[in-house]
């Protein structure tokens, strides 16, 4: 396909493969004088084997024009065809999991054989095909842990792409490892050999090399156990046989407070989702959205460490004819003095978000306290089915509370920052000795002094965001700051 320029194999035909007999066997006798020891193996084109008899005539066409043996896509259903072919001596390699010729039909280029349905259907299939003679079987694209229990249970040899280091042995297309495609986006097992290199034989001999000692292949596990996706229509067919799903929504540049939520969605869900999207539509005029960190790489290593199941990046398509939509009155309360359009902007992108992954629980952290209630009040209007959870801050060994800002801290703020929760603490420790008023007002005063500009500080009840009273049980104690140029936010619920 990268030869001719396609982005998938389908539109080679078996004409196009055997364009005329001379020309193929002048490459195949081109290949055969370049390696005399190798094994040439035909892959036989899209609908070239619809049939026992169609498969029967191309494969013995390819045979008598130099094949060692072909290959064929497909499960159960090539079965029969493996054992026709077998029978009259053509070899058969069988090719399991993510198979290019059947991509419109699973969707796109992603894992395949997560959940224990497909995973055992593969297992069964890979049996099957091993019986019927295949002698040798091809796992593309499925989770580490399942193509080493497959090459375990066969006597055949297993080769992998994209299936983990535990295989009998790797492949991967040469114009991939030489970084040549013609795919926007390169399956991610896929990595340029060539880059970095000053010859294309250098490239090669790191491939080798790389697969006899598994390090390339160590890099790949990242990406065969956690997979990512990127548009709607790939979330939905990915997703649909998954229950009990926990959505944890991000915006990126992930600290131990967001991993704490995937931790959370653990003890209620059983497939765990995470979602990294930096939402335009929550950012203000002025406000840091040009600044924001962007560590996607970072990110996925950390979800992938934590045990995350599947990521959804979307680009920006996703918000293309996206409904916008307003947040409940209560927005219109403490951060949303500031930031009057902010809130609108986050109902908006988590309600496109619910739509597309719709999860049955979705966890939120509880340092942004507003956005906690706005979201939960929101979705109970709406009637959604999912359950909106918080979880509780997460704080550094100082007391600051984890935030992705507080990287945009200079040195020396970054001192002071912990001051933010020590007066907080203050606050609820005095909060039977003093009346509200009179806390707010010394706490203001001490935060001056260390150049902490509050943008508000309340005491509130933590239902409604109203002030509470000084003789309240339960209050929310809330505060937004600028330290520098940086604008934090903090709470202490007492309950």
């Amino acid at each position: 396909m990268v030869i001719q320029g396609h982005d998938s194999t389908l539109p080679v035909t078996m004409d196009q493969l055997i364009y005329h007999l001379d020309q193929l066997i002048y490459h195949l006798e081109c290949v055969a004088r370049g390696n005399v020891n190798s094994h040439i193996m035909a892959d036989m084109p899209f609908m070239s084997y619809s049939t026992d008899e169609l498969a029967l005539e191309n494969a013995t066409k390819l045979m008598q024009n130099g094949a060692h043996s072909v290959k064929i896509e497909g499960g159960s259903w090539i079965c029969k065809m493996t054992s026709t072919l077998a029978e009259r001596g053509i070899p058969v390699c069988a090719h399991m999991g993510l198979t290019p010729q059947s991509i419109n039909r699973i969707g796109g280029y992603f894992v395949q054989g997560r959940d224990t349905k497909k995973r055992q259907k593969l297992i069964e299939e890979a049996q099957s095909l091993e019986n019927a003679g295949a002698e040798m079987l091809l796992l593309e694209c499925v989770p580490n842990d399942l193509s080493k229990e497959i090459t375990s249970l066969l006597k055949i040899p297993v080769i992998g792409i994209g299936a983990g280091p535990e295989t009998d042995g790797q492949i991967m297309v040469i114009h991939d490892l030489l970084g040549i495609s013609c795919l926007e986006k390169p399956p991610k097992f896929v990595k340029d050999f060539l880059k970095g290199s000053s010859s294309v034989e250098v490239a090669l001999k790191k491939y080798v090399k790389s697969v006899k000692t598994k390090s390339f292949l160590q890099e790949l596990i990242l990406f065969t156990k956690m997979e990512i996706i990127t548009n709607e229509k790939q979330a939905k067919e990915v997703l649909k046989d998954f229950n009990e799903t926990a959505l944890v929504p991000t915006m990126g540049n992930l600290h131990n407070g967001h991993l704490s939520l995937l931790s959370k969605a653990k003890e209620v869900g059983e497939t765990i989702l995470a979602s990294i999207y930096i939402n335009p539509l929550q950012f203000g005029v002025n406000e840091d959205f040009d600044n924001y960190p962007r560590t996607l790489d970072d990110d996925l290593l950390k979800l992938e460490k934590v045990g995350c199941d599947f990521v959804f990046c979307p680009s920006e398509d996703i918000l293309e004819n996206i409904k916008n939509y307003k947040a409940p009155d209560i927005s219109k309360k403490l951060c949303g003095k500031s930031r009057p359009t902010h809130f609108d902007g986050v109902v908006t992108i988590v309600r496109k978000l619910f739509e597309v992954l719709n999860p049955d629980y979705a966890i939120f952290g509880l340092k942004d306290y507003q956005q906690f209630l706005i979201i939960k009040k929101f979705f109970n209007e709406m009637n959604f089915h999912t359950e909106i959870i918080g979880s509780p801050i997460i704080r550094e060994s100082d007391g600051l509370a984890m935030s992705s800002r507080n990287n945009l801290l200079t040195s020396e703020n970054r001192k002071i920052a912990p001051k933010i929760y020590k007066q907080l603490s203050w606050i609820r420790d005095n909060i039977d000795n003093q009346s509200h008023s009179d806390l707010i007002l010394n706490s203001i005063e001490t935060f001056k002094e260390s150049n902490i500009h509050p943008e508000y500080l309340s005491i509130l009840n933590p239902d409604t965001l109203d002030d509470a009273k000084d003789n309240d049980v339960s209050v929310l104690i809330a505060i937004a700051v600028k330290l520098g140029n940086v604008r934090l936010i903090d709470n202490i619920l007492i309950n």
